[in-house]
């Protein structure tokens, strides 16, 4: 996978997005700060740090999340609110220009071991921090 194509895919997996369809910061096992581990696709699991990335996603009980993504000297922070509901991981991403990305991703949640499926792969994070 080209480092081009990984930033892709954290940006996708790392900045999910919020429809409206389910209450704000729904799921509470999701609330705490995530550290992106690892990319798989196949039957292949790279880790992220290969790749120079290092993406850190937070989702707070109030319903807002923050995502840092860092590749190399690049780095991109994103902001925005987030639900969950029926496997499902909804976030809208606030953009400076005043407009908002909404997304969807399914997740699969196993103690502090978060997975999120994208078309580019599954991002694999463990829970760094907890939030109540």
């Amino acid at each position: 996978m080209t480092r081009r194509m990984l930033m892709k895919t954290a940006l996708i997996v790392g900045l999910l997005a919020v429809p409206g369809l389910a209450l704000a910061g729904g799921n509470k096992a999701l609330h705490g700060t995530w550290k992106a581990t690892s990319m798989i696709q196949g039957k292949k699991e790279t880790p992220v740090a290969k790749f120079g990335l290092e993406v850190h996603v937070t989702f707070h009980p109030s319903g807002k999340f923050s995502a840092v993504m860092k590749m190399g000297k690049n780095a991109k922070t994103e902001t925005g609110t987030w639900s969950a509901s029926s496997g499902m991981l909804h976030t809208v991403t606030h953009k400076k220009s005043g407009k908002s990305k909404k997304e969807s991703l399914k997740y699969k949640l196993k103690g502090n071991t978060l997975l999120l499926f994208s078309p580019g792969g599954t991002m694999k994070f463990t829970r760094v921090k907890m939030h109540r």
